[in-house]
């Protein structure tokens, strides 16, 4: 019983996680016309947030975010691109 249980929930985990590549981006690329890498980065642009926001939280919660690392790295790291797309 446990073992059926445990198969039928990874089928059902892995069909979840299988959508945002197999379906969502070919359903832009095709329905909308929104070139591969539109796609890909919509797709990302959409997933980032509710992904990254609450892993982020729960570390939080826990106690294990430095801000004031987080912070810097992130000004720097847009100041590193900024700085390497400039002409």
């Amino acid at each position: 019983m446990v073992r059926r249980h445990g198969v039928s929930y990874r089928h059902h985990r892995r069909s979840v996680w299988v959508g945002g590549g197999e379906i969502f981006i070919p359903l832009l690329i095709y329905i909308f016309g929104f070139s591969q890498h539109q796609a890909q980065g919509t797709s990302l642009a959409i997933l980032l947030p509710p992904i990254g926001l609450l892993a982020a939280l729960y570390y939080h919660n826990a106690g294990y975010v430095n801000f004031t690392v987080a912070v810097c790295w992130r000004w720097a790291s847009s100041l590193a691109l900024f700085g390497s797309h400039r002409k």
